[in-house]
């Protein structure tokens, strides 16, 4: 990523990174989820992987962890250029809904001086377009996607979305029902059930090719 902009309200990048995405005829994308406080596991995978996508999704319970990293690449010049162009954010039950941001670079020429912060906002649902195709980006609370996924899908239907992309469950899930897809790429440190630690890698084709791979995360 060359540069910090809040393109609209849960994305970060450029507004020729999103377009550019949506226009793309194949493209990769990293999934995280859930990473609850562990900012130097999302800021080891980011730097891993981040040079090999086309966007980081993030579905919730972690902003802190992404704005962490985000931070932490203003100073970092290897880590900026690992910063994937576009990463689009959504809130989970465990997120504030807007925080403060910073997203210049601390200017010390005439010694310490704290930079303006903005005020960012993000939302509990997105629509993020990759290779033609809507994805419908959300945590999954709201939608009570532990207990059914009747709610969760009827949403995405109404957002002409049929790519589903939460978390909080902390499972991996890769199942399809009628036209849906559902994809949830588990929690990076904190799995549940006969799930583990990691995250997913979303590869597309804008005819509709979709292939998905959950990778282990070990922790240092």
């Amino acid at each position: 990523m060359n540069g910090f902009n809040i393109v609209q309200e849960g994305i970060i990048g450029s507004k020729e990174a999103l377009t550019k995405l949506a226009k793309s005829t194949s493209a990769k994308l990293l999934l995280v989820s859930d990473t609850h406080g562990y900012k130097q596991d999302l800021q080891s995978v980011i730097c891993r992987y981040g040079n090999e996508v086309d966007a980081l999704l993030f579905s919730g319970d972690g902003i802190d962890d992404v704005l962490y990293s985000i931070s932490i690449a203003l100073y970092d010049p290897e880590l900026k250029k690992a910063l994937p162009p576009v990463i689009a954010v959504v809130a989970g039950n465990c997120d504030s809904l807007s925080y403060l941001l910073n997203l210049e670079p601390k200017n010390t020429t005439h010694g310490w001086r704290k930079n303006p912060e903005s005020k960012v906002v993000f939302p509990e649902m997105l629509v993020v377009k990759v290779c033609g195709q809507n994805i419908f980006l959300t945590h999954g609370h709201v939608f009570s996607v532990n207990i059914t996924d009747t709610k969760i899908l009827e949403e995405a239907r109404d957002k002409n979305c049929n790519i589903i992309i939460h978390g909080h469950t902390h499972c991996q899930t890769d199942k399809t029902v009628d036209t849906q897809k559902i994809i949830n790429p588990g929690s990076l440190v904190n799995p549940r059930n006969s799930s583990f630690a990691g995250f997913g890698m979303l590869e597309l084709k804008g005819t509709g090719g979709i292939k998905i791979e959950f990778i282990p995360y070990f922790r240092k």
